[in-house]
């Protein structure tokens, strides 16, 4: 089993999708298999899911729906739709989107659509830090529950690392650039680091900006040793950067800047009152190649919560005044 990850910001799109005839009626029969969202009719639960998604927007760039598509291999047996259904509520409740608004839709023999809030019905969120290879481990599960292909060994892969590169590694080669990033970059969001730490583990980091000067990618690099003097182009000591997206997806701006709103928003326990930073914002002239300066990870955390706080407020504000004006 394969489970392809995305992230949204409208839950009504990706219902529509997932309901409709697809891109070339290739959709047969669309149906929900598993879900907690009221409604018979599958308009009334995509309007229904969308206000709560809308309810708990962090900023207008906050992609705050989580899609999966999990898929078994063609040679495998067809499913029920009772299979899928019990599949679909393990992997929603081992990922830990149990208390989540979350469908499964099925519209074809082999594989089913998730559709997930990130936020909880109690107003946390989910973690996504470290996904795909939560993902992977879950879909390895669901194959010996149900008896189905292993389809990391089907496609000798599973880990999200190069097999060459394992291999090159286990004959006593240097372990290279591209396995080490993927292997310290992994570590470091999954104990919930940011940039800083990145760089602490030996990781350079380069965000790159379009002209508008909005952040679009990201590039990493092993940091070269102080008073290394081959690292000029062309030479041994060359140091070699790599977009975050040939790395694997899980490297990608997108899901790196997932994982530190999930960091900034799981850092204060419940109840305690957030310690408000200054926002001190330096404008920065657009690069192609900016570089995140010398915020710490608390004080990031810190206007992370000040910012979310301040929308909750005017959110609530917004609505009291709904309130008066409808009476």
């Amino acid at each position: 089993m394969i489970a392809k990850i995305t992230h949204g910001r409208s839950a009504a799109r990706a219902l529509a999708y997932d309901h409709g005839p697809g891109r070339a009626d290739e959709h047969h029969d669309p149906r929900k298999v598993a879900g907690n969202i009221p409604g018979g009719d599958w308009q009334l639960r995509a309007h229904h899911m969308q206000r709560f998604v809308d309810s708990h927007k962090q900023d207008k760039g906050d992609r705050n729906v989580y899609r999966v598509a999990l898929a078994n291999p063609e040679t495998d047996r067809v499913l029920s739709d009772q299979e899928w259904k019990s599949i679909a509520e393990k992997f929603v409740a081992r990922f830990g989107a149990g208390q989540n608004m979350w469908e499964a839709t099925r519209h074809d023999r082999h594989h089913i659509h998730l559709t997930i809030s990130k936020d909880r019905f109690d107003g946390s969120r989910m973690s996504t830090s470290n996904d795909y290879r939560r993902a992977a481990a879950i879909c390895r599960e669901l194959e010996r529950d149900h008896g189905l292909t292993n389809a990391a060994e089907k496609t000798g892969r599973g880990s999200g690392r190069v097999r060459g590169d394992l291999e090159a590694t286990a004959r006593g080669n240097p372990q290279p650039d591209r396995d080490w990033l993927r292997s310290t970059i992994s570590r470091v969001l999954n104990r919930g680091g940011g940039i800083d730490e990145l760089r602490v583990a030996g990781v350079d980091v380069k965000l790159n900006a379009a002209t508008t000067g909005r952040i679009s990618g990201i590039s990493y690099a092993r940091a070269q040793p102080e008073g290394n003097e081959n690292t000029a182009k062309g030479t041994v000591g060359e140091q070699r950067w790599f977009k975050g997206s040939t790395l694997g997806k899980a490297y990608g701006w997108n899901q790196v800047n997932d994982a530190f709103r999930d960091a900034a928003s799981q850092s204060r326990p419940n109840g305690a009152t957030p310690t408000v930073a200054s926002s001190n914002r330096r404008e920065e002239p657009p690069h192609l190649a900016l570089e995140l300066k010398t915020l710490s990870l608390s004080q990031r955390r810190a206007e992370a919560l000040e910012a979310a706080l301040s929308r909750a407020a005017k959110r609530s504000q917004r609505r009291s005044n709904d309130r008066d004006h409808g009476r």
